[in-house]
């Protein structure tokens, strides 16, 4: 891919961004090609100024490469997940634990693959524990065909999902900032790793049953202060 093409998808204030740290005048040999500099440039920029047109822009240029390899690693009991939600949560997790990005470990490629990688594991073991569950007696199946009204409805409920899922990030950033930096990196160890709960707890060096109250605390506060400040927006709104 050409270097214009790549750069039609960053917006006006992410290329002067790129243009003003040489991103879009000198090129990185090392990288297998020019979207990928430009993914890691930009994944770079982010990390060290949280800018969200930074972000929109890594988003933009991303998201039909994620949403191919979701689509292809589905396999077994994760034939049944949504491709589109995996790689909306793969990008919710770039953007919470940015920090966790290192440049000189590879490019932003490989790092984003491997967080693809986790949530799908990680989905597919849910799902598979919730089928096994006993169904419910006297359920019916749901009629999945859709007229067209059933459809505009359908399109008008995305474009809501993604308006809501911007300012969902926006929370879930803010409120995971406030955490304690144990809470920041257990959340980082199983839900970018995808460690399991002992193997993490040995990262952290603690016992297995603090990680679990670790965990549970932080989730609980992220929780709480996504609430609080969706009642702010809310009055500001109104």
């Amino acid at each position: 891919m050409h270097m214009t093409q790549g750069s039609a998808a960053l917006s006006v204030s992410a290329a002067r961004f790129l243009k003003q740290e040489g991103a879009l005048s000198v090129r990185n040999e090392l990288a297998r090609d020019r979207v990928e500099w430009l993914q890691t440039a930009l994944m770079v920029g982010f990390q060290e100024t949280q800018r969200a047109d930074l972000f929109e822009a890594l988003y933009r240029l991303s998201y039909s490469e994620v949403r191919t390899f979701v689509g292809s690693r589905r396999r077994g009991s994760a034939r049944a997940l949504d491709p589109d939600d995996i790689t909306q949560e793969v990008f919710l997790n770039v953007y919470r634990y940015s920090s966790s990005f290192k440049e000189h470990a590879g490019g932003f490629r490989g790092w984003c693959l491997t967080i693809a990688r986790n949530v799908i594991s990680r989905k597919a073991r849910e799902h598979l524990r919730r089928a096994m569950q006993p169904l419910v007696e006297g359920c019916d199946p749901a009629d999945s065909s859709q007229g067209p009204r059933e459809q505009s409805i359908t399109q008008e409920e995305a474009l809501s999902f993604r308006r809501a899922w911007r300012t969902y990030l926006l929370a879930y950033a803010a409120a995971f900032r406030e955490l304690k930096p144990r809470d920041q990196e257990a959340l980082r160890l199983v839900e970018v790793e995808g460690l399991a709960y002992k193997q993490a707890a040995d990262r952290l060096g603690v016992g297995l049953s603090n990680m679990k109250m670790i965990l549970l605390r932080a989730r609980r506060r992220i929780w709480r202060r996504m609430g609080e400040w969706g009642g702010r927006e809310g009055r500001a709104a109104g």
